[in-house]
C-alpha cells in the first residue's frame, strides 16, 4: 500500500514490466559500481535491524553482503552502514521500556479489503520501530499507515515512535501521535490505492510530500514552487517519470497541479498533522 501510494507511477509502470518481461529493471548497469544504491543500502541496513544485529555478527553479516562494490569503496562503505545502524540501535535503546517488545497480528477489513500483517516493536505505552532510511521517505508512509491499521484494529491509543536515519550518521526520531478516526484516514488512503490501480494518481515521492508540507491555503503557489523543483530532480534520477512526463511540464496542466494538489494533502495531510520530530 505505501508503495502504491508513494509513486503510482512507477508502481503501475512496474507492474506491467513484471507482467510482461518477468523483470520489472529498465536497464542494466553499464559501468563499474563503486557505491552502493540508496534501495540496497536501505535492504541491508533494515535486514540488520530486524534481526537484531551488532558489533561482530553486524560485521560479518555486512561484511558478506554482495551489495557492496569491491575493494577500498566497499570497506568504507561497510564501516559507514555499521556505524549509522550502531547510532539507530542506541537511540532506540533510550526509548525502550524495561518489558521485551512485543508483536501482534493485525488484520482489519475495509471495503471488502483485508489488511492483514505483524506488527512489531509493541511496549504498553507505545510503538518503538527502527527503519533504516531517513525522514519523510516511503519508510516513513510506511509506518504511518501501520500505525492506523494498529489504532483500528485494536483500538489501541498508543504513540508510535520511528527511529531513523538521520544526518552525519546520527539517528533520528519520527512520532505519531494517536488518531481519532484511524479507520475513516485508513479507508481514504484504500480509496486512493483502488483508483491508482485503474489509472496512477499524481502522487509523486519526496514532491508531494514537501508540497503538503509547505502549503498554506493563502498561498499555495510556494508550495507548488517547492514541489516543482523537487519533481526536477526526481526526473533526473528515476527513468520512470521520464517514461511518464517527457519533456512535459505537469504543472503548467492546472487540471493535473489541482489534481496533484488534491492527492497530496489526501494523503500527507494528516500524517503531518500528526507527526513530531526529535
Amino acid at each position: 500500500l505505501a508503495t502504491w501510494l508513494w509513486n503510482p507511477a512507477a508502481s503501475f509502470i512496474d507492474k506491467v514490466l513484471l507482467t510482461r518481461f518477468g523483470d520489472s529493471e529498465l536497464h542494466e548497469p553499464t559501468s563499474a559500481v563503486t557505491k552502493i544504491t540508496a534501495l540496497d543500502a536501505s535492504v541491508v541496513g533494515n535486514t540488520a535491524l530486524r534481526a537484531g544485529l551488532r558489533d561482530d555478527a553486524l560485521r560479518e553479516y555486512l561484511g558478506a553482503a554482495p551489495e557492496f562494490p569491491d575493494g577500498t569503496w566497499g570497506t568504507l562503505q561497510r564501516r559507514a552502514l555499521a556505524q549509522e545502524i550502531a547510532a539507530l540501535n542506541v537511540r532506540a535503546d533510550g526509548l525502550r521500556d524495561d518489558v521485551a517488545a512485543g508483536s501482534e497480528l493485525v488484520s482489519i477489513e475495509l471495503g471488502g479489503l483485508v489488511l492483514e500483517g505483524r506488527v512489531d516493536g509493541l511496549f504498553p505505552e507505545h510503538r518503538l520501530v527502527r527503519r533504516f532510511t531517513k525522514a519523510g521517505r516511503k519508510g516513513e508512509l510506511a509506518a504511518w499507515i501501520e500505525h492506523l491499521g494498529l489504532q483500528a484494529a485494536t483500538g489501541a491509543t498508543r504513540p508510535t515512535h520511528l527511529v531513523l536515519r538521520g544526518e552525519n550518521q546520527r539517528a533520528s526520531v519520527v512520532s505519531f501521535a494517536p488518531v481519532e478516526q484511524p479507520r475513516y484516514l485508513l479507508d481514504a488512503l484504500l480509496a486512493i490505492y483502488r483508483e491508482c490501480l485503474e489509472t496512477p494518481v499524481p502522487l509523486l515521492e519526496t514532491a508531494s510530500r514537501m508540497f503538503a508540507d509547505k502549503y498554506r491555503p493563502e498561498d499555495p503557489g510556494k508550495a507548488l514552487k517547492t514541489a516543482n523543483d523537487e519533481l526536477k530532480r526526481l526526473r533526473d534520477r528515476d527513468a520512470r517519470l521520464g517514461y511518464v512526463f517527457g519533456s512535459f511540464d505537469p504543472f503548467a496542466d492546472a487540471r493535473w497541479a489541482e489534481a496533484f494538489e488534491r492527492a497530496a494533502l489526501a494523503v500527507y495531510g494528516p500524517l503531518l498533522a500528526h507527526r513530531s520530530e526529535g
